[in-house]
């Protein structure tokens, strides 16, 4: 049994839907999902982020759709959407870092923003209907910016807090701020969620005896990775690769055989599936998932996957 809460971060073209559900289905459901984010777009909710959230394969999931926006407009027009949806649980996004959401003001671009900040604060407080959470970086460009901001976010009516202890200008690279963490973690007044570079069993294990405080661990490009990773950390055993290999063979065909029935075509078939091999290809020999990863029509792949060793 898990100590803390175990969630599978959104990650943009990954975990969909259909790989939340299929992922629960063969590895059991873990405690929350967060939608990979809902955007505007040309002044209205995008409208594949809402069939998303309103798919049936979400029932029984947890999951939870996150928002990002740019100004008070986008947050109330995103919240109004998700609530007419039937949620009563949003997530913001004030952390995500690609470069043109953050040029624009919106994920990692929102703390920086103080007046909005605190018009979303306002809104997020008067909204007694609805739970918020938020996820954030430690600043854009400086790792102790959220320093400038914690009395906001205090402020705030939030359920949880997710920190993923980088700058929006580091990406993914570079070594995660723990030291910073730690002094996050000790100002936010709010539950605190761990997120970032969580690729191991033992390294959820790490942070629950280093932060005992820590409320939840949130795992992203890991998990895909590694789908296993959560199950393996809760039965407080890692498993050996022909486990693991087994088990991800099994998503994987679940996510094949949906494509096959729900796609049109092998372009947008393989369009879909080959993604995923930047990270399922790490249990696998890289002369074989290059040959997965090159393959022009869907017979090739299907014999190039089932030739991986």
């Amino acid at each position: 049994m898990s100590s803390v809460d175990l969630y599978m971060a959104p990650l943009q073209g990954f975990t969909d839907v259909v790989f939340r559900y299929w992922h629960s289905e063969i590895y059991g459901a873990l405690d929350g999902y967060f939608t990979p984010f809902v955007r505007v777009e040309k002044g209205v909710p995008r409208e594949r982020d809402l069939r998303d959230c309103s798919s049936l394969l979400n029932a029984n999931l947890g999951a939870v759709p996150q928002i990002i926006f740019k100004d008070i407009a986008e947050f109330e027009i995103l919240v109004n959407a998700v609530r007419e949806l039937g949620f009563n649980r949003v997530d913001l996004n004030m952390g995500c870092p690609f470069v043109p959401q953050v040029r624009k003001g919106r994920g990692a671009g929102v703390p920086g923003n103080t007046e909005l900040l605190s018009k979303v604060a306002e809104m997020v407080n008067g909204m007694p209907d609805m739970v918020f959470s938020a996820k954030m970086r430690l600043g854009v460009s400086n790792a102790d910016e959220w320093r400038n901001i914690i009395p906001i976010i205090n402020g705030m009516e939030l359920c949880h807090v997710t920190m993923h202890p980088r700058t929006a200008m580091q990406q993914y690279g570079g070594d995660v701020n723990m030291d910073e963490f730690v002094r996050f973690a000790g100002e936010c007044r709010h539950k605190v969620v761990f997120n970032g570079d969580i690729v191991a069993p033992e390294q959820i294990s790490d942070i629950v005896k280093k932060f005992p405080g820590v409320a939840g661990v949130m795992m992203g490009r890991g998990l895909i990775m590694r789908p296993s990773l959560a199950k393996e950390y809760a039965e407080g055993c890692a498993w050996d690769r022909c486990k693991r290999v087994d088990m991800l063979m099994k998503l994987h065909s679940a996510l094949l055989n949906h494509a096959e029935s729900n796609l049109c075509g092998e372009h947008q078939v393989l369009g879909k599936l080959l993604p995923y091999w930047e990270y399922f290809g790490r249990e696998f020999d890289k002369k074989g998932v290059k040959r997965v990863i090159k393959a022009n029509s869907l017979a090739r792949y299907k014999a190039a996957v089932l030739a991986l060793e």
